[in-house]
């Protein structure tokens, strides 16, 4: 009987192949298999981020079902899981692949939560998250100083509480909230302190410095960073 593989969650960065890490690559184009989102626009930004490195590794197709039903995607998890199981109980290793960071709104680690407690072993390679290319392409800060920093799951809309928060604040996944979000930071007298990029480091960048002047639709892959103080800028 041999020894199981290997899986690693392999993070590839926002969409800007420049932004893989020397470790991503490595890992990548030593691995026999590549776990990759198995359809839209997620598979499609995956597959081109890596493709200088992705060769002859064969590709195990992950289902991530856009939906808030948590039945359906528990029963996503569990077929990626055995999926890949059936790979590493085979000797091979793999990497799944996920976009920006694993440890920031991935689905790495609700597959590696069913693998680990198994005896599988797990390895992280972290990467540039969405939020981080997106404050370095508008050339601000995040935070500094004694700033916090909250990061924000927009999706379905955000609570008065979470805006009423003392902090710089990082809104991912805004793309269908968008509407709702300026209306909810207009109302705070908040919109001007906003700013807006979406498909950072991709095709059909979008950059907004200020939201307010937004004016195209934008999609999934959209941040909407909230300064507190701008000091000036």
């Amino acid at each position: 009987m041999c020894e199981p593989g290997k899986l690693y969650g392999v993070s590839v960065g926002p969409g800007d192949p420049e932004l893989l890490t020397l470790k991503a690559v490595r890992v990548i184009t030593t691995v026999g298999f590549l776990a990759v989102p198995d359809a839209g626009s997620a598979r499609r930004t995956a597959l081109g981020i890596i493709s200088d490195y992705a060769r002859d590794q064969r590709i195990i197709d992950c289902k991530v079902p856009m939906t808030t039903d948590q039945a359906a995607i528990d029963a996503a998890m569990d077929q990626t899981a055995a999926e890949i199981r059936t790979v590493l109980d085979a000797g091979d290793d793999v990497a799944m692949i996920t976009l920006g960071d694993a440890g920031v709104y991935s689905s790495f680690y609700s597959v590696c939560d069913r693998l680990r407690p198994l005896g599988y072993q797990v390895e992280v390679v972290p990467g540039v998250t969405s939020f981080c290319a997106a404050a370095a392409r508008l050339g601000q800060p995040l935070c500094r100083g004694r700033e916090n920093l909250l990061v924000v799951s927009a999706t379905g809309g955000v609570d008065d509480d979470v805006l009423s928060v003392p902090a710089n604040k990082v809104f991912m996944k805004a793309g269908k909230s968008l509407g709702k979000l300026e209306d909810s930071l207009r109302d705070r007298g908040e919109l001007g302190k906003a700013s807006l990029v979406a498909n950072v480091g991709m095709d059909g960048e979008v950059v907004a410095a200020n939201l307010e002047e937004l004016d195209q639709p934008t999609g999934y892959f959209s941040v909407v960073l909230v300064r507190e103080d701008r000091h000036g800028e």
